[in-house]
């Protein structure tokens, strides 16, 4: 397995924590006083991937609760929505789910409560009854969460589609956010990619039965590993456990009727804001965005374009951009420097 590198631009250059292949878990301090202890905890800390590649840090307990009109499966810190603790939000990418952001969760749980939603039609919660997969009704789905159940301004977090539409609610509710950071956000990048060329065919009508047909007949588990093989620049540092686990929730959402709405439509609404000219075009509403930002790429990534960086760090007025030798996952991939780079941006930012 190679080591992780970072570039970053517009920011201090971060140093490169080093492989190793220790099973414990990463230094853990339980109550910190300062953003800084923990920064400081993390900077030294060893990328923690095993012999059989990188076993989860914690699976967080989840609840149905309401997020406006829609019924969502959340996961929760233990010090989510509590007064006086600093609280983020995390939304996961197309096909993904709240589990994506676990690892991060527990990294950062010791100074921030974390919620993460399994988005509608994602992950365990129920499809939404009126189909709609636009960014906008992901968007408020996410807004009446933080509304609901946060306190204050919130941190927030967004990987692949979970990027665009994070980016739409720090433009639009700049009231609702305190900082944003990205990973591998879906941004328009109009290069072709041949990697992505079956999502976007998918987005047509015309081919919504043959999608919905491949979908209820393909296997879970060649399912896994495929999205595996396109978002993880390693696939050796999939642990065993993580992959029966998404075998498992996979194999339940393939069973549903319309198992293919979430993603054929999601991908379909994703597509929409990456027309110039829209309202909802994402460039125009990341040059909106005034919060601090860390966008973080993976050098690897076979969906979202690296390339893209560089754009986005004239896009982003108050940002900083890195890139990592990762995929399209990097906070499944090396959660410990993500971490380390979030609570950096921090406390630069004096946040």
């Amino acid at each position: 397995m190679a080591a992780n590198s970072a570039t970053t631009t517009r920011a201090t250059k971060a140093s490169t924590s080093s492989r190793s292949s220790r099973k414990d878990a990463p230094p853990r301090v339980e109550k910190p006083e300062t953003l800084e202890h923990l920064l400081a905890t993390y900077r030294n800390a060893p990328d923690q991937v095993g012999e059989h590649g990188h076993a989860p840090l914690h699976e967080y307990d989840g609840k149905f609760v309401e997020a406006g009109q829609r019924m969502v499966f959340l996961r929760s810190t233990p010090n989510a929505g509590q007064s006086g603790v600093r609280q983020a939000v995390f939304v996961h990418g197309l096909g993904g789910s709240a589990r994506n952001w676990t690892d991060l969760m527990y990294l950062l749980s010791p100074v921030v409560g974390g919620i993460a939603p399994d988005l509608p039609g994602f992950g365990r919660s129920p499809l939404p009854k009126d189909r709609d997969y636009s960014q906008a009704a992901h968007a408020q789905s996410v807004i009446r969460l933080i509304e609901d159940r946060c306190d204050g301004p919130i941190d927030l977090f967004g990987n692949s589609m979970g990027g665009a539409i994070s980016v739409r609610i720090a433009a639009l509710r700049p009231d609702l956010v305190r900082s944003l950071v990205l990973v591998a956000p879906a941004l328009p990048d109009f290069r072709p990619r041949l990697s992505v060329a079956p999502l976007v065919a998918m987005t047509a009508p015309v081919l919504a039965d043959i999608t919905s047909r491949v979908i209820k007949s393909e296997d879970a588990e060649a399912t896994v590993d495929r999205m595996h093989n396109l978002c993880f620049l390693d696939t050796a540092r999939v642990h065993p456990q993580r992959r029966e686990i998404q075998i498992e929730e996979t194999r339940w959402r393939m069973s549903r009727e319309n198992a293919a709405d979430p993603l054929r439509l999601s991908a379909r609404g994703l597509g929409q804001a990456f027309l110039p000219g829209r309202p909802d075009y994402l460039w125009s509403l990341a040059e909106q965005v005034e919060c601090p930002t860390l966008a973080i790429f993976g050098s690897h990534d076979k969906l979202v374009d690296p390339r893209l960086a560089t754009r986005a760090a004239r896009s982003f007025s108050n940002g900083r951009v890195t890139t990592l030798k990762t995929g399209h996952v990097a906070q499944m991939e090396d959660p410990v420097k993500v971490a380390q780079l979030v609570l950096q941006m921090w406390v630069e930012s004096h946040i």
